[in-house]
């Protein structure tokens, strides 16, 4: 005697929920950094390029608050 063939599995209609998995955030890699210019200009007090005092110090990299008008040092807020 041959067992009775058995029934196709039928779709559950209550499936078990499926644990939410957090999204996987991308990996940023960090920017290159551009080497500094062979010929940058080295921090000092040079004419004021916006014209309202004479010298305006330059930090390197940036212009700064610090100006100079006749020999008296000044703060300027407003930069170029």
């Amino acid at each position: 005697a041959q067992p009775a063939p058995q029934p196709a599995p039928t779709p559950a209609s209550n499936p078990t929920p499926v644990q939410s998995v957090a999204p996987v955030q991308p990996v940023v890699q960090p920017a290159v950094q551009a080497a500094p210019a062979q010929a940058a200009v080295p921090a000092d007090w040079y004419k004021d390029p916006a014209g309202r005092y004479e010298y305006r110090y330059w930090d390197g990299s940036k212009w700064t608050t610090k100006v100079s008008r006749g020999g008296v040092m000044y703060d300027d807020p407003a930069t170029p």
